[in-house]
């Protein structure tokens, strides 16, 4: 129960959120926590932690905005509200940095838990994947700085080094979070529609004659191909890799499914908490801890994983079915914007 200042000392709502607030600091001391964030001695949190005192309702707030934990796991709210969190309402990024280095911060944050199981399906290419790809990268976030992000990066002719020579440490952030996703093993969900989105931002470039010349389009098209490379020996030996470097190799379970029509979502569990991580307003993910929202999530998972073809290491038929017609699909786009530069940019 609360008051006008707080919640009732000794309430079950204060116990329960100080239960939901050890489980969120793994091995971490509440009280150390509580007199960091609240800045108040250590007896007086000690005195709430036992429940002799209250938390006000100002202290609660500020600690349930840092912890993200679900305000309705601790007042058990209506079963029909399901909390989420989406960093991108309470700040949206001043530029791609800002982007990179949420995305780090949040799978640190997992590590730091323990092993970390993680789970990737999309109908688009896995993000993490064009991090080694930093020609294809900065076309999604030019694209997305001008879709979504409204930056002043935006309103320039794109060109493959525009996020290194605009953003002093760009490049730094890019390598830190493909070292981060390297630590994790896992599965991967992928569709034969996992080019697409990049074709189709490619002709839009072209079209909004957005570029200086085709030179462009031909860097990008050759990394595309490149990136084929790379996602069908990922496939044939299960395994993440930092090209060139495959003996810090992660292990990775890869599966094509063709009938789940998905925006991203990555499930991740470690031994003290399950999150979902989906896009809302893309390329913003939006995140919940909620109970009953991480297992359903886990039993949707689990079924499409049991109604999809793998892809890695045994899956050597479905792998070379898969990629065959991989191929057909970027001939195909591939003519269309050889076309569409004819047109557009003649030589």
């Amino acid at each position: 129960m609360t008051t006008n200042s707080g919640l009732q000392p000794g309430s079950k709502e204060q116990f329960r959120f100080f239960k939901q607030l050890k489980t969120h600091l793994d091995s971490g001391s509440v009280s150390n926590f509580l007199v960091k964030h609240l800045q108040i001695g250590r007896s007086t949190a000690y005195k709430k932690m036992s429940g002799e005192t209250s938390l006000t309702l100002t202290e609660l707030s500020h600690l349930l905005s840092i912890t993200n934990i679900p305000i309705q796991d601790v007042f058990k709210a209506n079963s029909h509200e399901l909390p989420f969190f989406a960093d991108s309402i309470r700040k949206m990024p001043d530029n791609p940095i800002d982007y990179l280095a949420n995305i780090n911060n949040h799978l640190k944050m997992l590590i730091k838990k323990g092993e970390v199981e993680f789970v990737y399906i999309s109908n688009d290419i896995p993000f993490f994947h064009l991090l080694q790809f930093p020609r294809l990268l900065a076309l999604k976030l030019f694209i997305w700085s001008k879709t979504n992000w409204d930056l002043k990066m935006s309103e320039e002719l794109f060109n493959p080094d525009i996020l290194s020579t605009n953003f002093k440490g760009y490049e730094k952030v890019r390598k830190e979070l493909h070292r981060t996703y390297l630590q994790y093993s896992g599965t991967e969900v992928w569709s034969l529609k996992c080019f697409d989105s990049l074709f189709e931002q490619i002709k839009y470039i072209i079209n909004t004659l957005s570029i200086k010349n085709r030179k462009i389009i031909d860097l990008l098209l050759l990394e595309i191909k490149s990136l084929f490379i790379y996602l069908k020996d990922c496939s044939e030996h299960g395994i993440k890799f930092m090209i060139g470097k495959k003996d810090d190799a992660k292990p990775i379970q890869i599966y094509h499914n063709q009938i789940i029509d998905t925006v991203n979502m990555i499930y991740a569990k470690t031994p003290t908490i399950e999150v979902v991580y989906t896009m809302f307003d893309t390329p913003n993910y939006v995140h919940t801890n909620n109970v009953k929202v991480v297992s359903h999530a886990r039993r949707w998972l689990d079924r499409v994983i049991s109604h999809s073809q793998k892809l890695s290491k045994e899956g050597a038929h479905q792998r070379r079915r898969f990629f065959r017609l991989l191929e057909i699909r970027m001939e195909k786009s591939i003519n269309e914007i050889e076309s569409m530069l004819q047109m557009n940019y003649p030589v």
